[in-house]
């Protein structure tokens, strides 16, 4: 069978409460998923990379003088981890126009990094060179969210991915504000081994193994930007989301200095077009499950549980 005939198999499986069939359909689905990636492109944090960046940031710039009017929300953190209902959240908000997954910051990076990254870190003698860098990253950025913004000054990038980018983030954009979206491990893990996705960049999420690393691994990246830059960083639990959401929505918008509106209070009411997976959760009033959807297939799931850090 293909992928979508194991992955049919799996969803009839899991319906009808064959919890071992349904993982063993799904495991066969996802195997061949993964054999159709270069296994060098599956990391996505590359360990060099991300040694790379913790060499490079801070970087002391000194101030924009170009009057920028637009204050980006970047909201980041895994895939399934709550981004989604947090942008419906936010862009509830009259003043916020909500911008979804966009490309533009790890575009605008990774254009430039082959330039000013050497073996070790960012070449940290041609401070000119890196200013102008960080410069451009800015006015390339800002120029393409001015299209989308409708007016308002607050816009969301919910690319979950640019956590890796907050040390571009805090040097071009200083007045933008991030929120980290923090899921349990194994609700994390689960829901994304078992989503068949179609956006590229999620190469990792057909390994048990390798979504466990990559989720440990995004969360040491996270303590280390929120080591150099205190206070910068939101992190939105959606453990508190779903069992306080009022108080939690409440600390969440004095966070973005911006008052609180009735609508984002129920974001399932918000009008926002969402195109991820979490597009029919979101539709939905903000809820706690009873009992974790992973926990049926504990028995299959020792790889991930070894991994398991919370």
């Amino acid at each position: 069978m293909n992928i979508h005939e194991w992955r049919t198999q799996f969803k009839y499986y899991d319906k009808h409460g064959n919890f071992d069939k349904a993982f063993s359909c799904l495991d066969k689905a996802n195997k061949l998923r993964r054999a159709t990636f270069p296994l060098e492109i599956i990391d996505r944090i590359d360990v060099e990379v991300e040694k790379k960046l913790k060499n490079s940031f801070p970087i002391d710039v000194s101030d924009y003088q170009d009057n920028n009017q637009i204050a980006p929300i970047f909201i980041v953190g895994m895939p399934r981890s709550g981004t989604s209902i947090t942008e419906q959240i936010i862009c509830g908000h009259s003043k916020v126009t909500g911008c979804g997954e966009l490309s533009f910051l790890e575009q605008e990076v990774l254009k430039i990094t082959s330039l000013v990254f050497d073996k070790e870190a960012i070449i940290i003698n041609r401070r000119e060179q890196i200013h102008d860098v960080l410069k451009t990253i800015r006015s390339n950025y800002i120029l393409k969210i001015k299209l989308l913004a409708k007016g308002n000054r607050y816009i969301t990038d919910k690319m979950p991915l640019n956590f890796r980018w907050i040390g571009f983030i805090k040097s071009c954009l200083p007045e933008a504000k991030i929120v980290f979206c923090k899921r349990n491990f194994m609700d994390v893990c689960w829901s994304i081994y078992k989503q068949d996705w179609e956006e590229a960049g999620n190469e990792f999420s057909y390994s048990l193994v390798d979504i466990g690393n990559f989720y440990n691994r995004h969360i040491d990246l996270i303590k280390y930007w929120e080591k150099i830059y205190p206070d910068s960083i939101y992190t939105m639990h959606h453990k508190k989301l779903v069992s306080d959401s009022r108080s939690t929505i409440n600390s969440l918008f004095e966070y973005l200095e911006i008052p609180v509106e009735d609508l984002c209070f129920t974001p399932h009411l918000n009008n926002h077009e969402v195109n991820t997976a979490s597009k029919s959760q979101v539709k939905n009033p903000i809820y706690k499950r009873k009992t974790p959807e992973w926990l049926p297939y504990k028995t299959h799931l020792k790889p991930l549980l070894e991994l398991a850090h919370v």
